[in-house]
């Protein structure tokens, strides 16, 4: 895990609201698949990109990815949302302030 707070992690966010875009879609997909490739192509970015804000996610405990498990130890594995907070937190309706 990297050393440095939010600051650094904000300063690593490039896009605001293609963040927030991709934690809808992830959110929205709770024990799916998320394959990066399909999450870029849905939200127009670069797949290093959405890997990289996944992990992101990943580090500020939002999202936990777990590897698919197959017999197959060659077989390709992508991997799951587990977190069930967030969804709970993105279907809630925004609050005005």
């Amino acid at each position: 895990m990297r050393r440095g707070g939010c600051a650094e992690l904000e300063s690593e966010i490039e896009r605001g609201p293609e963040m927030r875009a991709l934690t809808r879609l992830v959110a929205a997909r709770s024990g799916q698949f998320l394959i990066p490739g399909t999450l870029a192509n849905e939200l127009d970015l670069s797949q290093p990109t959405v890997k990289r804000y996944l992990s992101l996610l990943e580090e500020v405990f939002l999202i936990k990815r777990i590897p698919a498990w197959s017999r197959n130890l060659r077989a390709r594995a992508p991997c799951r949302d587990c977190d069930t907070s967030l969804p709970a937190e993105r279907s809630a309706p925004e609050r005005s302030q």
